[in-house]
């Protein structure tokens, strides 16, 4: 991670810091329901929080580059 924010990570580097922002800091792919009554209430709702910003990332991941040049929505034209 220090080296990806140094901007000298190698890409196997960048890869493995993807991968553990990815599935280990947000664990976006988990269930988030906490079960717990206010405790499981608030536990869920961080657990979202942390899978927001993977699934966030998995959607810049995927973007189609080629639209977001033209300025339009998928499948729009500009």
């Amino acid at each position: 991670m220090q080296a990806l924010a140094k901007g000298t990570a190698s890409a196997h580097q960048q890869r493995v810091a993807l991968d553990w922002i990815m599935y280990r800091a947000s664990n976006y792919l988990d269930e988030p329901y906490r079960p717990g009554g206010d405790e499981g209430s608030r536990d869920t709702v961080f657990a979202l929080g942390r899978a927001f910003v993977g699934r966030q990332i998995a959607k810049l991941l995927n973007v189609n580059l080629s639209v977001l040049a033209r300025g339009g929505k998928d499948g729009e034209q500009a």
